[in-house]
């Protein structure tokens, strides 16, 4: 598999095929008509302090079981494929970090670029997204590299608000480090591109299963 390419276009599959229309919070937004990623012009991304800044204002402890209710719409579904003993990474696990406590039985890194930078060793035998993709940049980039850390026959777990029909008024929209949305066609699209199986639990969660071979 060839690394991503380094390009202006759609940060996903690279189309420069796209549909421009202005946000409520004054950013442009661009939805890709070849893989379905809408996603922020670059030039209004906040600065990796800026950024950070926000992410330590977040009040997600490990300890709060609202907090580990929420993560196990993707740890519930998750859990039941993968063999006793596994190794996981959760990647963008920010900065209270709380996979760990859900997966007892199996050991579970963590990487964040920001509060874990220590970099991947892998391979994983399962890899957790929650509630980071729509922080990627260069989603092209970290997917490519979450499916270079994943063994194959591995799964990955993906959990992120798809923006299909929703208004501009969106939370998700509004919140100034999302910067690339994801639909089904996007999700699909990935799939496609990386050779994982979809499997979609809900409008949140999909889980993918990386080919054996």
């Amino acid at each position: 598999m060839a690394p991503p390419p380094k390009t202006n276009r759609c940060p996903l599959c690279t189309t420069a095929s796209q549909l421009k229309f202005i946000l409520t919070d004054g950013r442009d937004l661009f939805e890709c008509l070849q893989c379905g990623l809408a996603h922020v012009d670059p030039s209004t991304h906040l600065s990796e302090s800026e950024e950070k800044l926000r992410y330590e204002l977040h009040e997600n402890r490990p300890d709060d079981p609202e907090y580990l209710k929420f993560l196990s719409q993707l740890s519930s579904p998750l859990i039941p494929k993968i063999p006793l003993g596994s190794l996981g990474l959760d990647y963008g696990s920010g900065p209270g970090p709380a996979m760990d406590r859900l997966f007892q039985g199996h050991e579970i890194a963590n990487y964040d670029p920001f509060f874990s930078p220590r970099p991947p060793q892998g391979p994983y035998d399962f890899i957790t997204c929650s509630e980071a993709a729509e922080h990627f940049a260069d989603p092209r980039t970290e997917f490519f590299r979450i499916s270079e850390l994943l063994k194959p026959g591995g799964w990955f777990g993906l959990m992120t608000s798809c923006w299909e029909g929703k208004g501009r008024n969106w939370h998700y929209f509004r919140d100034p480090t999302h910067v690339c949305f994801f639909s089904s066609k996007t999700l699909s699209w990935i799939g496609k591109w990386l050779n994982w199986k979809p499997t979609s639990i809900s409008k949140n969660v999909t889980l993918f299963q990386k080919a054996a071979s």
